[in-house]
């Protein structure tokens, strides 16, 4: 298991697009891009039959959702699982 809080080294800005469809960039800033947590676990079935789970979280701080959004409004959770079976010979 590991978990990671990202952090930006300068802040990151809100931004929105003007009527005219000029960029203009708030006040608003944060350097929280946000924190993960991913976790592996393995499964040996027989001698070389192998399952394997992986999964992760991440959520997201302020500064993500200014980079890809412009506003800190869409800060859902992004969630990964995926499973695979090894056989090896």
């Amino acid at each position: 298991m590991s978990y990671t809080y990202i952090k930006a080294t300068q802040p990151i800005y809100a931004w929105s697009v003007n009527a005219d469809g000029s960029w203009t960039m708030g006040s608003a800033n944060s350097t929280d891009i946000g924190q993960e947590v991913d976790f592996k676990i393995d499964y040996n079935i027989y001698k070389n039959l192998i399952f394997t789970v992986r999964g992760g979280i991440f959520m997201p701080g302020d500064a993500a959702g200014y980079l890809i959004n412009g506003t800190n409004n869409y800060s859902d959770q992004v969630k990964e699982l995926k499973t695979t079976l090894t056989y090896k010979f």
